[in-house]
């Protein structure tokens, strides 16, 4: 108590005194200088970087601008900090295609990275994740087990795996294997016997023969994978891709049809966002009709013409990637006038021409009215109400519905 009523008075003596009083340092500022001062021990030689002297001026502009007003320095620390917020990115209000998450792909990321995964087949067998498999035997006549030890046997079974390509993993296979051509053939037999294929490892920089068992199971492949991998092996020693589902027998849509989904979108009728127009360049069609009731129209338009029409998946997917269309919903009131003035056509504009100006022009008096009133400076109080928050009456085409509504 007797410290704190002693810095009160003094605070008091320097107000009668006109001076002001020393700025207290933040405990983010005395940090800062703790990290200054230690910085400038142990490097004394060093310039100042750009950001140091940028910091001390702005110190010393804030302490000599301090005497008229007071100076936020937390805040200031913090956007040095940070000086770019944030941006979150808005997710798409329409569902798209993500192959990447599909079953399917996921069980063959799974396969091709030796990983366990649940096969894609009616049994849907769960496969365990690939292992290193012990070494061949003390029979092998190449003694792999006493060239590589566990450890570089792990090692080589990680890299395998981690390449997660089917396409590099057999060019891995042939790029290790060899083809053994021995010193003297027989050629009285027209049938010739396949040469033998010897199997090496890479290992600091220098090539290691192992027998065909322990490359199997170092790697934990099958026979078969190395059956193919030396399959695909061209004369030239290149590696042919892999072409399954790279036929040309894939369905296609008929350029004529597609066409048509497209001239029919745009045929639609556009509403114009009353309040949004300016924030997106999304369109908007009347929300009387679903996206089925509108495949319907065109549908049964193209068979009144004796015409082919795509099927629903198509033209769903034509009008949600093709096109930046959405249904307008309403989500605050409208002027019936505006909206029926912009929706007529040329005759009835000149109609309501003079009615249109004379509404704007007592919109224009209604709001500088308003802002008047706002800004009046003798105690009045103005409350401004918005209704909003519009409740919309069902609407259909049965007549019940529209008595309903009626008398609702």
């Amino acid at each position: 108590m007797n410290r704190g009523r002693f810095l009160v008075n003094l605070i008091e003596e320097r107000n009668k005194e006109n001076v002001t009083p020393p700025i207290v340092p933040t405990p983010l500022e005395t940090l800062e200088d703790d990290l200054n001062v230690s910085s400038s021990d142990e490097f004394p030689r060093t310039k100042p970087s750009s950001s140091s002297s940028n910091t001390s001026s702005s110190s010393s502009s804030s302490s000599s601008s301090s005497d008229n007003e007071p100076v936020d320095h937390v805040n200031t620390t913090v956007a040095e900090i940070n000086p770019q917020e944030t941006v979150t990115k808005k997710k798409s209000k329409k569902r798209v295609r993500k192959p990447e998450k599909w079953k399917s792909k996921v069980a063959k990321v799974l396969r091709n990275s030796g990983k366990a995964y649940l096969s894609m087949a009616k049994s849907k067998k769960q496969i365990p994740a690939r292992l290193v498999r012990p070494p061949c035997g003390e029979k092998c006549r190449l003694k792999c087990k006493n060239k590589i030890d566990e450890v570089t046997r792990q090692q080589l079974f990680d890299a395998y795996w981690s390449l997660g390509n089917l396409e590099r993993q057999r060019e891995f296979v042939v790029r290790h294997s060899q083809e053994i051509k021995p010193k003297y053939r027989y050629s009285s037999t027209q049938n010739l016997r396949a040469l033998n294929t010897a199997f090496y490892f890479e290992i600091l920089g220098s090539k290691i023969r192992v027998c065909k068992p322990f490359f199997k199971s170092t790697l934990d492949i099958s026979n078969k994978a190395i059956k193919t991998a030396l399959s695909k092996k061209s004369e030239s020693g290149f590696i042919e891709s892999d072409n399954r589902g790279r036929h040309c027998n894939h369905p296609t849509i008929d350029p004529e049809i597609r066409q048509s989904v497209i001239d029919f979108v745009n045929t639609i009728p556009r509403i114009e966002s009353h309040y949004l127009r300016a924030q997106t360049s999304r369109e908007f069609i009347s929300s009387d009709k679903s996206l089925a009731d509108i495949y319907r129209d065109y549908k049964g338009l193209r068979e009144n013409d004796g015409l082919p029409a795509a099927t629903s998946s198509t033209f769903h997917r034509i009008f949600n990637t093709e096109f930046n269309i959405s249904f307008f919903i309403p989500k605050k009131d409208q002027c019936d006038l505006c909206e029926r003035y912009k929706n007529c056509d040329e005759e009835e504009k000149r109609k309501l021409s003079l009615e249109y100006e004379q509404h704007l022009k007592e919109k224009t008096l209604v709001r500088t009215e308003k802002e008047n009133d706002k800004n009046r400076t003798d105690g009045t109080i103005t409350a401004v109400y918005d209704l909003q928050a519009v409740l919309q009456i069902p609407k259909g085409q049965a007549v019940p519905l529209k008595e309903k509504q009626l008398k609702t």
